[in-house]
């Protein structure tokens, strides 16, 4: 039986436009996630990726294939931080989520 290992990379990744940041380029990034879009989405641009780390949010409709884009690409990131990375921005008092993932901590 073959063995599969995957690397996660553990990036100082706080809020939108850190997580946007650990790709090379906007246009990457839009590459990345068009990779896993089914076609009845429309496709995502670099300007469209530049406008979500201004604005510190990304499009609901956007937030798994991010997600997906970034564990292929060996993030460690997951549903809970892109939901308390939105949380943050939009002023909630639960933040915490944040720190405990960058830190290692359980929840």
């Amino acid at each position: 039986m073959e063995e599969t290992s995957i690397t996660l990379f553990v990036m100082d990744i706080h809020d939108v436009k850190s997580l946007i940041d650990c790709w090379p380029s906007r246009k990457v990034l839009a590459d990345e996630i068009n990779a896993f879009l089914p076609v009845s989405v429309r496709r995502v641009t670099p300007d469209q990726v530049h406008k979500w780390a201004a604005n510190g949010s990304i499009r609901a409709t956007y937030q798994m294939y991010v997600l997906n884009a970034a564990i292929a690409r060996g993030l460690a990131v997951d549903a809970e931080l892109i939901v308390s990375m939105h949380a943050a921005s939009s002023g909630s008092s639960n933040v915490q989520s944040i720190a405990r993932h960058t830190s290692g901590e359980a929840a």
